[in-house]
């Protein structure tokens, strides 16, 4: 009987310490689960911390923006930066395809043309797009934002179950650019970018710095050390490659194919004008398809170079003044 007393109470004993272990471990477990969601709160906020320094460090890094490119990093976050890059290059094409000199907006004929030969026409009314088209831009001409909001009323048409945003990314990346209106840089940038980075075409850049500074200072706007187009074409015509070797409108495309896609102004950094000549050299001076790479640009190069004196004139010509006759 005593030993009965015993190993009950002996029991309850263990039943008492397992219940208050088990109630010590569930309370172990919570307060580690607290404390593990502040650390990855910590955490994320210290990631969102370093992902803000760095869109400011890029930003900063950049010669010459705009609010735009916040808005544009924005909506890459949000439609990734392969769609975003597409509907920028295809926006800027046709805004530019009656014009080169023009590259902001897209009127309506351009828009029906833009409409017909990307596939929209295939998948709703061109007349639907009409209406979109009206309701977004009011009676003024489409710049790339209300664009936008037209290709994401348009892609939620098509893609009723999903949002606009998500819309928008499915429709973006189907758009094709129609291969009738590809041009050369559109068959050939990326061999031509991958030959502008062998060490040989480096190095040629590298012995004409001097020259190819002093080049872009003499045309670039000295407050953002950038080179727009206007100044661009003047140095083309200056050279004499416009139009013995190319007209404005590809001396335009080829500028403006190597523009960051989040800079909304046409104009180029120093690396972008290096980017320009290396295309023009390639596409221009290129003689034979088995030929070096190099060789296009060591003739394009050399060219300038013959070509210094117009150069050294423009940098120090003097700046015309108006004569006024006395009223």
């Amino acid at each position: 009987m005593k030993w009965t007393k015993i190993a009950k109470h002996a029991n309850v004993e263990k039943k008492d310490y397992i219940k208050t272990k088990k109630e010590e471990l569930i309370k172990a477990r919570s307060e580690l689960a607290s404390l593990e969601t502040a650390y990855r709160e910590a955490l994320e906020k210290e990631r969102l911390k370093e992902l803000a320094k760095k869109e400011q460090e890029s930003l900063a890094n950049l010669a010459y923006f705009t609010e735009e490119t916040i808005k544009a990093r924005k909506l890459i976050k949000e439609i990734g930066k392969e769609c975003y890059d597409k509907l920028r290059n295809l926006f800027t094409r046709y805004a530019t395809v009656f014009n080169f000199d023009r590259s902001g907006y897209i009127d309506l004929t351009q828009f029906r043309l833009f409409c017909n030969e990307i596939g929209l026409s295939s998948q709703l009314a061109i007349s639907d797009a009409e209406v979109v088209y009206h309701y977004v831009n009011q009676r003024g001409l489409l710049n790339f934002w209300k664009f936008i909001k037209v290709m994401k009323m348009l892609s939620n048409f098509i893609h009723q179950d999903h949002t606009e945003t998500e819309a928008l990314e499915i429709v973006g990346l189907e758009l094709c650019f129609p291969a009738q209106r590809e041009d050369n840089i559109d068959r050939n940038h990326e061999l031509w970018d991958e030959q502008l980075e062998f060490p040989m075409a480096k190095d040629l850049f590298e012995s004409h710095k001097k020259l190819l500074q002093e080049i872009f200072n003499v045309y670039s706007q000295k407050i953002y050390k950038v080179l727009c187009l206007k100044e661009f074409l003047g140095l083309c015509m200056d050279l004499e490659l416009i139009p013995g070797i190319m007209s404005c409108w590809e001396a335009s495309r080829i500028f403006r194919s190597v523009i960051n896609p989040e800079i909304f102004e046409d104009c180029v950094t120093y690396e972008e004008f290096l980017k320009c000549l290396g295309y023009i050299a390639l596409s221009k001076f290129h003689q034979q398809e088995s030929e070096f790479p190099y060789l296009a640009i060591s003739r394009f190069l050399n060219t300038i170079e013959s070509r210094e004196q117009i150069i050294r004139e423009k940098k120090f010509e003097l700046p015309v003044i108006k004569q006024y006759e006395d009223i």
